[in-house]
């Protein structure tokens, strides 16, 4: 995604709705930030949402899709890094509609079993046709890391804890 400022999206980072749903496992162990080290804090999306993160390097100045002052407002930028080469990486989350903004399909998704045989996974690849790499938390088959001879993929994929959308207000 080209900017006025010859900006480029480098990377989105998708986290689904649907992985933070009851009864999904934990996820990464609580850690604390040392010194020097930021952290961020997103809200988690509604159902049928998720939350991109978009990144992207620009040449002399920061880049900041959209407008600043909406992007300021909701407290959804991350401060910008800036290299000895004088690039900007900057970073946006925005909460999208799933079902207007489908994540692209992935090579070699392993869906869980069942209930019993789900812990979380990362996934990144560039989609067909893509301009950007994209990195998503998915559930995925315990058995299939342990044996994959023993995976046995479902028949159809579950829909549990789909219990609505909101489709007003898309980004």
């Amino acid at each position: 995604m080209p900017g006025p400022s010859g900006a480029r999206r480098v990377l989105r980072i998708r986290f689904g709705w649907d992985m933070f749903q009851p009864g999904m496992p934990a996820g990464l162990i609580k850690f604390d930030l040392s010194r020097g080290m930021t952290g961020a804090l997103i809200k988690f999306p509604d159902v049928g949402y998720a939350v991109d993160v978009d990144f992207f390097v620009a040449d002399g100045a920061p880049y900041w899709p959209g407008r600043v002052e909406k992007i300021r407002k909701a407290n959804s930028a991350i401060k910008p890094i800036v290299n000895t080469a004088n690039q900007f990486l900057t970073a946006v989350n925005v909460h999208r509609s799933m079902f207007r903004n489908p994540t692209p399909p992935t090579e070699g998704n392993l869906p869980p079993m069942s209930e019993g045989d789900l812990v979380r996974g990362v996934v990144a690849w560039l989609p067909e046709g893509g301009q950007f790499p994209w990195i998503t938390e998915l559930p995925v088959s315990r058995t299939a890391f342990r044996d994959l001879d023993a995976y046995r993929p479902p028949r159809a994929i579950s829909t549990v804890g789909l219990t609505g959308t909101r489709m007003s207000g898309d980004s």
